[in-house]
């Protein structure tokens, strides 16, 4: 089942209830096919993503400087002559890809200002522990937060962080950091860091958690022990035979599409 946290707020959800969506669950297979399709599913992905991200029009890529590194992204514009609600995107360790890129392209066609941003390049979920590297793209994070909320065709007052995986880290930390013009929501996909609350205030923003059960140990005990203090702002959903990245590794799955409609169901409930 797909569980979504203990109490109101973390359940998980049954197998039935994912056969009911015509999609079979993300239990890998053993043996060579398992291995292949395991390689074989990303490359796919990618290459569908990269297309979208070439297709889109309606775009314009920013860039900013902090302690002399160049940074940059691309807002993606939903079809409006009226300023929409915005959202900052924040990819995983592997840095700002085209499947990031086919989401933001996703998000506008639903109606919002999507900045994806590449506040880092390739590198690994130990930068929260290194201070001085975590504080360096805390505020290239936050300048990018600010220059997603300037832009004129975003509703600075209606906005939300989307962080995967390591962008999970930097989504929580926008949702603390920022007091003038604060998300109003948050969504993060298998990144919760224990790490974030010694580095952080109070949670004020409502948090969407969407975590694998076969993820590390630790990001699934993370969401739930999340889930536990924060039980009034933050819903998790746990989903079962599901790894890390299960959106880009699994893009077909039930688990996916699910995630997939709870964002676009908790962006709707708190921006629009």
């Amino acid at each position: 089942m797909f569980e979504i946290a203990a109490a109101p707020t973390h359940r998980c959800l049954t197998k039935t209830e994912l056969a009911a969506k015509g999609v079979k669950p993300t239990l890998a297979r053993s043996g060579v096919y398992s291995a292949l399709r395991l390689i074989v599913r990303p490359v796919v992905t990618m290459v569908g993503d990269t297309i979208r991200m070439t297709l889109a029009r309606n775009k314009k890529v920013i860039g900013y400087e902090v302690a002399g590194q160049n940074i940059s992204g691309i807002i993606y514009y939903p079809k409006s002559k009226h300023p929409a609600p915005a959202t900052l995107l924040l990819p995983t360790a592997m840095g700002l890809t085209p499947h990031e890129h086919a989401i933001a392209v996703r998000l506008a066609r639903e109606g919002y200002t999507v900045l994806a941003l590449g506040y880092t390049k390739r590198t690994t979920g130990a930068v929260v522990k290194d201070e001085q590297l975590r504080k360096h793209l805390e505020q290239i994070v936050l300048r990018g937060w600010h220059t997603l909320l300037a832009d004129p065709m975003a509703d600075a007052g209606r906005a939300a962080v989307v962080g995967f995986s390591l962008g999970g880290y930097f989504a929580t930390y926008i949702t603390t950091a920022s007091t003038e013009y604060a998300p109003k929501a948050g969504v993060i996909y298998y990144g919760v860091y224990a790490v974030a609350d010694a580095h952080r205030a109070p949670l004020r923003t409502p948090l969407l958690v969407l975590q694998g059960e076969n993820d590390g140990p630790e990001f699934v005990s993370n969401a739930k022990a999340l889930s536990r203090r924060h039980s009034e702002l933050c819903e998790v959903v746990l989903y079962p035979d599901t790894g890390h990245q299960f959106d880009l590794f699994e893009p077909n799955s039930a688990a996916t599409s699910d995630a997939w409609e709870r964002t676009l169901g908790f962006l709707k409930k708190h921006l629009q």
